[in-house]
């Protein structure tokens, strides 16, 4: 168990201080902050340019009070000005000619929009927007019906999910993105370090460092030594992103954010926007008081249970992997893909999962040991019963044990084979081999 432990602290010393490694580790998080905040300004980018409309509106659709909607100006005109088309060279950028609205309030209302150039989609969508709303008010106020009556109408409701002993339960919503979130990370986790420790393996191999080492430290051990060090690896890795993303994204949206005039935004939209942004704040409020809820006592140290006999699992046959190959990496591809496949499988089932956690498909797939290391933590945010979460940690345990015995007998055969492509038949003489 103490050369387990040193060989273990050779690969993480190895690894985990190498410069590539450190700055990948401490400067990712960086990239992917500035990245997400470049995205967002992209995506939420409105032209701060104002777009000049001369607005012939006769039957006062608009009210006269009106000149502006976000980056729209308007300025009035009569309906027989002649000469209003000239204006479109001195500085104005369009004509917006409203007809009366017709007796049939059902039938398509067609305003004119006319201009000498083309209108980029951003400003005929505000132009659509704006012209919608204020058709909306000009009928209901011919129906005599009250605009604010009619919001309080359309207000959303507020489901509470409440258990039957009435204890409030974390929402659907944010159950599946707590699911969604640890379930990806498992099977990056997984696949990225079960390739490290094949890649690990393989290197001592073919660069016969394998031979002098088995000299003084015995094959499991040393398999086992690697996992643990990779694990660690990673582990240190996934520890340090956990605690620097969410520092850089929040500070990189803060500049981003602080250098945009949002307050204009929102005076410049209408008068409704004041009850999209209370509702924002109530789903807010909504949220937290979901993530309250979680059980996060409960609910990481079990997934941290799952990614840990997981990983055993997984990294065990990897290192076998890596044990049969060659010089050539395409020897084992074939075995490669045996193994990545049940990742694969168990990822999209998670995402099926999702949306139907309790169903046949997703109850079955966390029981089976392939799968449940990444499908069971999708589950355990909706808080599947106590008996499968242990059904299925007992079974994954005893997979994890089964897996490492079998890759540990292949491995200490296959380190030392050189020359020959390996075969299925000479995997299976490895392993019976005393």
């Amino acid at each position: 168990m103490n050369n387990t432990w040193i060989v273990a602290r050779r690969e993480f010393v190895t690894r985990a201080l190498k410069k590539k490694f450190l700055l990948i580790t401490f400067f990712m998080p960086l990239i992917i902050a500035i990245f997400s905040g470049s995205i967002g300004v992209i995506m939420s980018y409105k032209s701060d340019s104002g777009f000049k409309v001369l607005l012939d509106d006769s039957t006062h659709i608009v009210p006269r009070d009106m000149n502006n909607w976000a980056n729209l100006n308007f300025t009035r005109i009569d309906s027989n000005d002649s000469v209003s088309k000239d204006k479109l060279d001195h500085g104005f950028d369009a004509i917006l000619i409203l007809p009366g609205l017709p007796e049939d309030l059902e039938t398509i209302y067609t305003p004119i929009i006319q201009s000498k150039k083309k209108i980029d989609l951003a400003t005929k969508a505000t132009l659509q927007d704006f012209i919608q709303t204020n058709v909306k008010n000009k009928k209901l106020e011919r129906l005599g019906l009250d605009r604010s009556k009619l919001d309080n109408i359309d207000k959303g409701i507020q489901l509470k999910d409440e258990n039957i002993s009435g204890k409030e339960e974390s929402g659907s919503e944010v159950a599946a993105v707590i699911g969604g979130i640890f379930g990806f990370f498992l099977y990056l986790l997984l696949t990225i370090n079960g390739s490290m420790i094949m890649r690990s393996v393989m290197e001592e191999k073919t660069n016969r460092i394998v031979e002098v080492m088995i000299s003084t430290v015995k094959p499991y051990e040393l398999m086992f030594g690697k996992i643990l060090g990779v694990g660690l690896v990673g582990l240190f890795q996934v520890i340090v992103w956990c605690i620097t993303t969410p520092l850089f994204i929040l500070g990189i949206t803060y500049l981003f954010s602080g250098g945009m005039d949002m307050s204009a935004n929102v005076a410049a939209g209408p008068a409704g926007e004041v009850v999209q942004a209370d509702l924002a704040n109530s789903m807010m409020g909504d949220i937290l008081t979901q993530l309250q809820a979680v059980d996060w006592w409960v609910l990481i140290p079990t997934i941290f249970l799952f990614f840990l006999l997981g990983y055993l699992m997984y990294s065990s046959l990897f290192a076998a992997i890596g044990s049969s190959m060659g010089d050539d990496q395409g020897e084992g591809q074939s075995l490669t893909f045996l193994v990545i496949m049940p990742l694969l499988f168990g990822f999209y089932i998670s995402i099926s999962a999702l949306q139907s956690p309790n169903s046949e498909l997703a109850v079955w797939s966390s029981m089976i040991p392939l799968f449940s290391p990444i499908v069971m933590p999708v589950r355990m945010a909706f808080e599947p019963p106590f008996w499968q979460v242990l059904i299925s940690l007992i079974l994954l345990l005893l997979a994890s044990l089964f897996f490492a015995w079998l890759s540990a007998r292949i491995y200490r055969v296959g380190i030392l084979m050189y020359g020959k492509k390996a075969t299925f038949k000479d995997l299976v003489k490895w392993f019976k081999s005393k």
